[in-house]
């Protein structure tokens, strides 16, 4: 089982511009990931994301699935998020 898993993830702060666009991404349980590359170009956005600071904390237009341990994460408050992911 994936611990992360983004199918289909796109995302924008203003709803014109996509930091993320249909991204998929996945990482299982006892790997290492490194995710690099140059200031803007959505590592942040892809952690919080993952995280549920994005939209819970951080509006805007969300789109796709996330999972965490196979569970869809979408629609889940911060604190059911945060006791299973932390940045």
């Amino acid at each position: 089982m994936n611990a992360v898993e983004l199918k289909s993830v796109s995302f924008s702060y203003d709803g014109r511009t996509e930091v993320l666009k249909n991204l998929d991404f996945h990482a299982v349980y006892g790997e290492v990931v490194l995710i690099a590359g140059p200031s803007g170009e959505g590592k942040s956005t892809l952690l919080s994301v993952m995280s549920g600071i994005v939209p819970n904390v951080v509006f805007g237009t969300l789109t796709g699935e996330i999972r965490i341990g196979g569970e869809n994460i979408c629609g889940k408050k911060l604190g059911e998020i945060c006791r299973r992911v932390g940045v």
